[in-house]
C-alpha cells in the first residue's frame, strides 16, 4: 500500500510538472525543427565516421551515429554525389538555416516561459544570432570529436592494455564533455537574462547524465533488434530515434528549469505555490 501511495505521488508530481511547464508540447515541436535541419548535420557526421575508420569504436556516441550510418548510409552514399549548386540545393540550404534559427529561438521562448521574463527576440537580426549560435554548437561539438579522436590515438597507443578500465573512463569523461559543453552554453545562451557558468552547470549536469544515459539505452536496445533482421531494425531506429530526440529535449528543457529554481525542493514548492 505505501509502495502504490509513493507511486501514485510521483506520478501526480510529474503530471503537475508537465502541465505547469507544458513540457511534452514544447519538446515535441523542438523535435519537429531539430529534424528539419538534423538532415544535413548527420550527413556531414556519416561523411566524418566514415573517414576516422575504426579509430571510434569503442566509444558510446558514434556507435548511436553507426546505427544509422549502417543501415542508411548506401542510401545516402549513392545520393550525395547528386546534390550540386541548383535550386534544390537551395532550398535544402534554406531549410537547414530556418529550421537551425527555430530550434535556437524555440529554446529562447521556452526560457523567456520559465524565468517569467520576455526578451525581444522578433526579426531577421534575432533569426540570424540563432542560427550563428547553432552553428557554434555544431562547431564546438565537431572540435571536441576530433579533440575525442586525437585523444584516443593517444590512449591506444601509450596506455597499456591491462588499463582497459582506466581508458574506458578516460572515454567516458570525454564523451560527457561534449555533451557537457554544448549543454551549458546554450543554457548560457538562451536565457531572457545574464547566465554566468555557475548559474547553469547544475542544469547543464543534469541533462547531460540523462542523455548519456538515454543515448546508451538506445543503443543497447538498437543492438538487440539487429538479431531481427535488417528491415525491422531500420524501423526500429526511425521509432526509437524519435523517442530519443524528444527525451533528450524533455531533459534539456527540465534542465533549464532546474537552473531558474536552483534545486528541485524549490522546484516542488514552487509547483504548489501555483496550485
Amino acid at each position: 500500500m505505501k509502495a502504490y501511495k509513493y507511486i501514485k505521488k510521483l506520478l501526480y508530481y510529474y503530471n503537475r510538472y508537465n502541465s505547469y511547464y507544458q513540457i511534452p508540447k514544447n519538446s515535441a515541436a523542438i523535435c519537429f525543427y531539430i529534424l528539419i535541419s538534423l538532415i544535413s548535420i548527420l550527413t556531414l557526421t556519416f561523411q566524418i565516421i566514415t573517414l576516422s575508420g575504426d579509430v571510434l569504436e569503442t566509444f558510446l556516441l558514434p556507435k548511436v551515429i553507426n546505427i544509422f550510418s549502417e543501415n542508411f548510409s548506401e542510401t545516402l552514399m549513392a545520393a550525395l554525389p547528386n546534390l550540386s549548386l541548383s535550386g534544390f540545393s537551395v532550398i535544402v540550404l534554406f531549410n537547414f538555416f530556418w529550421g537551425a534559427s527555430r530550434t535556437i529561438n524555440a529554446y529562447n521562448r521556452m526560457a523567456d516561459f520559465i524565468y517569467l521574463q520576455i526578451k525581444d527576440r522578433n526579426g531577421l537580426k534575432n533569426r540570424i544570432s540563432a542560427f550563428f549560435m547553432f552553428m557554434m554548437l555544431l562547431i564546438v561539438i565537431l572540435f571536441e570529436i576530433s579533440l575525442i579522436i586525437f585523444s584516443n590515438l593517444i590512449i591506444t597507443k601509450y596506455i597499456p592494455a591491462r588499463f582497459v578500465f582506466l581508458v574506458r573512463v578516460i572515454q567516458f569523461i570525454l564523451e560527457l564533455l561534449i555533451i557537457f559543453s554544448t549543454v551549458l552554453i546554450l543554457f548560457m545562451y538562451a536565457p531572457p537574462v545574464k547566465m554566468r557558468i555557475r548559474d547553469a552547470y547544475k542544469g547543464a549536469i543534469f541533462s547531460t547524465l540523462l542523455i548519456y544515459l538515454l543515448l546508451g539505452i538506445f543503443v543497447i536496445i538498437i543492438n538487440l533488434m539487429n538479431r531481427f533482421g535488417t528491415g525491422y531494425t531500420i524501423i526500429t531506429v526511425m521509432s526509437y530515434s524519435f523517442l530519443v530526440l524528444y527525451y533528450a529535449n524533455y531533459f534539456i528543457i527540465s534542465g533549464l528549469i532546474l537552473n531558474y529554481h536552483g534545486n528541485f525542493f524549490q522546484l516542488k514548492k514552487a509547483l504548489f505555490r501555483k496550485e
